[in-house]
């Protein structure tokens, strides 16, 4: 009867993704439902491995393996979603669900330091992985509300890096230091395209004497350059520093991961750019000139 509780989980599983990866356009309620199943199957996982910690501690660490599998298949279709402008909203709920579900079972059942690495990496590289894909509404928004946002986005970037960095990348002490720079340039270059993203984004839609000396937006600045390694630029005092510092990180990052045989960095992201050409057109246009030409 158990065997068959999970077969019947991993077509429930099946049948969500291939729903959710289809072309099919969805209404509203059809995706709530969508969401309410994913908490569901990740329900059902947690109470599972619950049960066999206590009982039977080799079925518990089979299953410990096909729960971190069931989150790497909900991350990456996280991924397809971020050019998509109808289901990207569903990425919030989804990494959601995953984060609250990695919380629950480190809180229900007494993991080995390994198990904790492990899923503290997965939560980290969440965050400074996904969040700047995130798309934030600016119209009707009150700027101070906007700047906490985008704040608050940063802050998830950092202290997912900083998680990650802690539990060793998944206690994977032996990595060379090559890859522990990799991630910390996926950092450097996703918290850097955020900002951009959110500049161009402001002045789209206004000016940017209405946010230029605003605290929040400093608090922002700072906060950026305590990890940028770009340690000269300190005194930052106008937006247009800011933007040549942001452009100037994320160029030297996104080069240095296209150099370690990583999926072409601009390529990436001027595709997450272009599901909003209107308000990204100028940022699209800087990062394709960045892009290293092809002889």
């Amino acid at each position: 009867m158990e065997n068959n509780n999970w077969i019947e989980e991993d077509i429930k599983m099946q049948n969500i993704i291939d729903t959710l990866s289809s072309n099919k356009k969805h209404s509203e309620k059809e995706l709530l439902a969508l969401i309410n199943e994913i908490s569901k199957l990740f329900n059902f996982h947690i109470n599972q491995l619950r049960y066999s910690f206590n009982d039977n501690k080799s079925l518990f660490y089979l299953r410990f393996k096909a729960y971190l599998l069931v989150i790497d298949s909900f991350t990456k279709l996280c991924l397809t979603f971020s050019t998509n402008k109808e289901k990207r909203a569903l990425i919030d709920n989804i990494l959601q669900i995953l984060n609250e579900s990695k919380s629950m079972l480190k809180l229900f059942v007494p993991l080995e330091e390994n198990e904790i690495k492990i899923l503290n990496n997965l939560i980290g590289q969440q965050l400074y992985y996904y969040t700047h894909i995130n798309y934030i509404k600016v119209q009707n928004k009150e700027i101070d509300y906007l700047l906490e946002e985008y704040h608050l986005n940063l802050e998830k970037i950092i202290h997912g890096y900083e998680l990650s960095f802690e539990s060793d990348f998944g206690n994977k002490s032996k990595l060379k230091e090559i890859f522990k720079e990799n991630e910390k340039m996926i950092f450097l270059n996703n918290a850097s395209f955020l900002l951009l993203k959110m500049i161009y984004k402001f002045n789209y839609h206004m000016s940017e004497k209405k946010y230029n000396n605003n605290p929040n937006f400093i608090k922002i600045v700072n906060l950026f350059l305590e990890y940028s390694k770009l340690s000269k630029y300190k005194n930052i005092k106008t937006i247009l520093e800011f933007e040549k510092v942001l452009i100037q990180e994320f160029e030297n990052s996104a080069r240095s991961l296209n150099n370690s045989d990583r999926i072409d960095v601009f390529d990436e992201k001027i595709k997450l750019l272009k599901v909003d050409t209107d308000e990204y057109k100028q940022l699209i246009d800087i990062i394709i000139d960045l892009k290293p030409q092809v002889i």
